[in-house]
């Protein structure tokens, strides 16, 4: 999912991979591997990105309830009043629950 929305971003800001990379910290092949669907950015790249290319917390998880999303974006907002052994906490608890659902993705896909 990151990886089309990424790819349609970066083209509508007339930008190439690399800019996208060194937005987001990384190196060109590893932002060629987000895009090319074979690796999952971390929250905080993908939030670099975002902010970067003029895109919002709906562009990427735009099937949310509105209620759901809006909340969602609030609290992304009000993070910045945590200290940051704080903020890395919470990095941390969202980066197992992204795993926990990568991992179930791939246990639901059927075998070739």
């Amino acid at each position: 999912m990151s990886n089309e929305i990424l790819r349609e971003l970066r083209i509508k800001n007339s930008l190439t991979q690399k800019d996208v990379a060194e937005i987001m910290g990384v190196s060109n092949i590893t932002y060629m591997k987000y895009e090319n669907g074979e690796t999952e950015p971390k929250f905080s790249q993908m939030m670099k990105a975002l902010v970067a290319l003029g895109a919002g917390i709906k562009d990427i998880f735009g099937n949310l309830s509105t209620s759901v999303d809006d909340s969602l974006a609030y609290n992304m907002q009000r993070i910045e009043i945590l200290d940051p052994s704080e903020r890395e906490c919470l990095n941390q608890i969202v980066e197992a629950m992204l795993l926990k659902h990568q991992i179930e993705s791939v246990q639901r896909k059927p075998s070739s």
